[in-house]
């Protein structure tokens, strides 16, 4: 062993910065659209976490973090509402981001259930079209196109935040978790946006999307946005909390 080492000096060698550091995307891009689901399919597919299901419907988004401050990335998540005793919030039934530093910063730091993801966003006047593949299967397709409706968006009655996480670290030698937390992290209060038009959107989600050889399905379409935004992690909100610890 290395005399007088210093653990902080490894993180360099992990390709992300520690959770305590803020960071920012300006003009932070986000097509949401909200669905309504089939609630015995969404409550199987949470059984394995430590959440109830708190709302049928969801929403599915494609995010472009592109001017992110730490390192430019996209990101696609399947949020569900749900509850954790007297909390309810928003957790990731299945996420998907293009680079293997963001999917490894998300997952081991906060829980983020991660993985790896082509991803393209094709920007025209009057459309915007999101892809998520994975090797010849696609993940998620979203053709979003403005709806001309100045009303409010929809389904702002969607509990999406605060994220709801589960922070896993399995044990070296045995089947168990060496730790086992339960996080709530809420960055919603320092967004700052620009604009939000409606839109009218059509959406198909793949086969193993959520697990292999599992299928999330919609019932209903129920609206869709296009939001810009400049995102902030701040050291107020970017970092979580821990709620429970269960190992």
């Amino acid at each position: 062993m290395r005399e007088n080492y210093d653990p902080l000096s490894f993180w360099p060698r992990l390709g992300y910065a520690p959770a305590a550091e803020p960071y920012s995307t300006p003009g932070l891009s986000t097509v949401t659209v909200y669905c309504r689901g089939d609630a015995a399919e969404l409550e199987r597919l949470l059984r394995p976490t430590p959440f109830t299901l708190a709302d049928d419907r969801f929403a599915v988004s494609v995010a472009d973090f592109s001017t992110a401050s730490n390192g430019g990335f996209m990101d696609c998540g399947v949020i569900v509402p749900v509850r954790y005793g007297d909390l309810t919030g928003g957790f990731y039934l299945a996420e998907y981001e293009n680079h293997s530093w963001s999917v490894a910063a998300g997952r081991e730091l906060w829980g983020y259930p991660k993985r790896h993801a082509a991803m393209t966003v094709d920007r025209r006047e009057d459309a915007i079209s999101c892809g998520v593949t994975s090797g010849e299967r696609t993940l998620v397709r979203i053709d979003w196109r403005p709806s001309g409706d100045d009303g409010p968006p929809p389904c702002r009655d969607v509990a999406l935040y605060p994220h709801l996480l589960v922070r896993a670290v399995p044990q070296v030698d045995g089947p168990g978790f060496a730790l086992f937390d339960i996080l709530r992290r809420d960055t919603s209060p320092d967004f700052v946006p620009r604009s939000e038009p409606r839109g009218v959107a059509s959406l198909a989600l793949g086969e193993g999307l959520v697990n292999d050889g599992e299928r999330l399905t919609v019932a209903e379409v129920l609206g869709a946005v296009h939001s810009v935004g400049d995102f902030h992690s701040t050291e107020r909100n970017g970092i979580p909390t821990v709620v429970a610890s269960l190992a």
